[in-house]
């Protein structure tokens, strides 16, 4: 059996405590379309250590997303492949 077509990806790296607040706390006020009074905007924005430590975990998971975007972009390319083949076998079988 080819290991390439029954690849099972590595889940993804969980970020830090702090990271998921600051990003759970962003999408609620900013995504949802709720509107933020003018004064308290400043609240959404994270302060340097917290940005830092954000900085921190999109460093740590970098390798991972990399490795696993080329993994992907690899099976996507096969799948290309294999649908090509079948088509001219299907077309070959109809002459």
């Amino acid at each position: 059996m080819n290991t390439r077509s029954t690849r099972r990806y590595n889940l993804p790296k969980a970020v830090s405590i702090t990271t998921t607040h600051l990003i759970d706390e962003y999408s609620s006020t900013n995504l949802n379309g709720s509107k933020l009074p003018v004064d308290s905007s400043s609240a959404v924005i994270p302060g340097t250590h917290d940005l830092l430590e954000i900085k921190t975990d999109l460093e740590a998971i970098l390798p991972t997303v990399e490795n696993r975007i080329d993994q992907m972009e690899s099976d996507l390319t096969s799948i290309e492949q294999s649908q090509v083949e079948e088509t001219s076998e299907i077309e070959e079988g109809i002459s």
